[in-house]
């Protein structure tokens, strides 16, 4: 039987190549990464919930909340959860669609900048890629950016004419012929859609900006053969991107991503380059000698590539640097220096986030490396030979970043508890529990995206958790209830061993041990919490621990729920203080602390806050007092006793 052939053998490759990314972006999807992050939970609640609400009126350009988020992926979040739901697995779906989406686009930008073996060493690499992989299933918007970029610069060189090696400037073509306008009006279109995406965007049009005085300075006679497809595309992305400038103008907070991760930026605008030069020889590093250093979205300090790879990466740079007088390869040259640009002025420095507009070029040098070495193989032997060295380097790709992916980073502690890993395992156990069952929460951080992420767990059933960190406090709701108690909040002295090594254990609250305080006192804060008692006992290094009982009683009124877009974290609007006074009344040592969130406290419900304190040593003997209040930790302003007084004084101690 004569062997089959197909029609358009690298069209199939790339066909196989798509299915093989697709594979590798479905399996396990909704335990890698191993449950939700905060950035999910945020887009999934606040962003999708907002854009869902504005698409029948006023589109929201630009969302204030969470330091500024671009709209476009939010609005297909909002349509896609409509559709399929909020289960992690589905949520990360979109991702999924866009990285496919990109990939394709890719093949499309390579092969006409090159040629088919080209186009399939990228694809082939980042079918695989951990860096490809970590935002392709993740829901986050930093992925949308790929694909208008890619489309947009496919559609720039085809109104450019689609340049080759020795490319000379023909008569400019009318707009009446249409052999540009089209292309370019598209590559304008998808420019412009681009800045809609992912703020790290806004360093394409840098990239062509800096290819068009590439075109002015190398090759004057094609700019002024081409420049008019070059100015409509510019046109059409800035009149597309004026409203999104102006809705980020106007809105409340709107550079506040920039106050976050952009200090080597501002210490350079204000004269300072020292922490911008570090970040850049860092991000310049990041292929073969540095990376990411977050757990968020890396193996900390683990390059783009091992060591052959960034050989072939090394190649390709080299062979476009010889080749600068060649328009395609100054454009990718351009193209890698921009889209690396915003980590040299941004921290963490090297980062995956902020330099993916770099992704896609990054895998094109590797790619032309591999192509100019097998171009040099016999002719008799070269389609074998290319065959052969393009799966091995498929394979050697991954072999490395698979199991860095799928297994070494999801297994890091620190990922699991960024991810709320132990939550997402306790998401079968969650969706037995009846329909509003009283639940108490364990919270390591007390962050508020913990309770939602635990909502995203149990549809329908309505759960309000109250949240509590189990190693200084200890919640007693008002009904028979239950707690979820989790490895990432750390061990209990309330309930010792209750994980015995499990990711999480849901208990009855009644397991806690030291339920009744052994000197009763009864006090009320004009809040509406009720002291009720305490335990004073010594510690082990010398130190005092003090167990105090509360309740909060009919009138308490829970203040509001901490905004949970926030991401960099909203304080408590209440602290306890634990002081212990010398004789002469001088504060001697404290402990200020609240290890539960009061907007998630009901009337009724009970507590225990537990304070620590490291008593100095030598002391002088005397009377020292212990006492405890409330206050505002954003203004210090003490709350008062229903009785008078800001402060409730519990004890004397004769010391030492």
């Amino acid at each position: 039987m004569p062997p089959v052939r197909f029609r358009n053998q690298p069209l199939f490759g790339a066909a196989l190549l798509l299915l093989l990314a697709a594979w590798a972006r479905l399996l396990a999807l909704d335990s890698v990464p191993p449950g939700w992050r905060d950035d999910e939970v945020v887009e999934t609640t606040v962003h999708a919930a907002l854009a869902a609400q504005s698409l029948p009126g006023r589109l929201i350009l630009f969302f204030p909340q969470a330091e500024g988020h671009e709209p476009l992926y939010h609005y297909l979040s909002a349509g896609w959860i409509a559709l399929a739901g909020r289960s992690l697995f589905s949520v990360r779906l979109l991702s999924v669609f866009l990285s496919l989406l990109s990939l394709a686009a890719l093949y499309r930008l390579a092969r006409g900048l090159f040629d088919a073996p080209v186009a399939l060493l990228a694809l082939s690499a980042l079918a695989v890629s951990f860096w490809a992989l970590m935002y392709a299933r993740l829901k986050l918007r930093h992925v949308s950016e790929l694909a208008p970029m890619l489309l947009a610069f496919a559609y720039l060189w085809q109104a450019l004419g689609r340049p080759w090696a020795g490319w000379r400037a023909p008569p400019a073509p009318t707009a009446g012929r249409g052999g540009w306008v089209r292309p370019a009006l598209l590559a304008g279109l998808w420019l412009g859609l681009g800045f809609y995406t992912y703020f790290a965007a806004r360093a394409v049009p840098v990239i062509l900006a800096a290819f068009a005085l590439y075109l002015l300075a190398a090759h004057r006679p094609v700019f002024r053969a081409r420049w008019p497809a070059l100015a409509l595309a510019g046109a059409v992305a800035g009149g597309l991107a004026l409203p999104l400038a102006g809705a980020v103008a106007a809105a409340p907070g709107g550079a506040a991503r920039l106050a976050v991760v952009g200090r080597p930026l501002l210490d350079l605008l204000s004269g300072d380059p020292r922490y911008a030069l570090r970040n850049t020889f860092e991000t310049l590093g990041m292929f073969a000698f540095t990376g990411d250093p977050e757990f968020l979205y890396n193996i900390p300090g683990r390059p783009v590539f091992g060591w052959g790879a960034a050989l072939l990466f090394a190649g390709g740079v080299f062979l476009s640097l010889w080749r600068w007088r060649q328009p395609r390869y100054a454009f990718l040259l351009a193209w890698l220096v921009g889209g690396l640009a915003p980590a040299f002025v941004s921290t963490p420095s090297a980062s995956l986030g902020h330099t993916i507009a770099a992704q896609p070029v990054v895998y094109i040098f590797p790619a032309l490396a591999l192509t100019a070495l097998l171009r040099r193989a016999p002719a008799g032997r070269s389609r074998r030979v290319a065959g052969s060295v393009a799966a091995l380097y498929l394979a050697v790709t991954a072999a490395r970043d698979l199991p860095d992916y799928f297994l070494r980073w999801p297994a890091l502690p620190e990922v699991r508890f960024l991810y709320r890993a132990d939550l997402h395992a306790a998401g079968p156990a969650l969706r037995a529990l009846p329909a509003g069952a009283d639940l108490a929460l364990a919270s390591l951080a007390l962050h508020p995206a913990d309770a939602l992420a635990l909502k995203l767990e149990t549809p329908g059933l309505d759960l309000q958790p109250r949240t509590f960190s189990p190693a200084r406090a200890w919640l007693f709701p008002a009904r028979e209830a239950r707690v979820l108690l989790r490895a990432s909040a750390g061990a209990s002295p309330f309930a010792p061993a209750a994980l015995d090594g499990a990711p999480f254990a849901l208990r009855s609250t009644r397991l806690a041990v030291g339920a009744e305080p052994a000197v009763a006192l009864e006090a009320a804060f004009s809040n509406g919490w009720a002291f009720q008692g305490y335990t004073l006992d010594a510690a082990s290094a010398g130190g005092l621990v003090l167990l105090t009982y509360w309740r909060a009683a009919a009138r308490y009124a829970p203040p509001a729920p901490r905004p949970v877009e926030v991401l960099s974290g909203t304080p408590l609007p209440l602290k306890f203080f634990a002081h212990l006074l010398a004789p002469d009344g001088a504060w001697l040592v404290g402990d200020d602390r609240l290890d539960l969130d009061p907007a998630t406290l009901r009337p009724g419900d009970t507590f225990i806050q537990r304070f620590e304190f490291a008593v100095p040593s030598p002391l002088p003997a005397g009377a020292y007092t212990v006492q405890i209040g409330l206050y505002d930790p954003l203004t210090g302003a003490r709350l008062p006793l229903d009785g008078g007084g800001d402060s409730l004084r519990l004890t004397e101690l004769s010391l030492p």
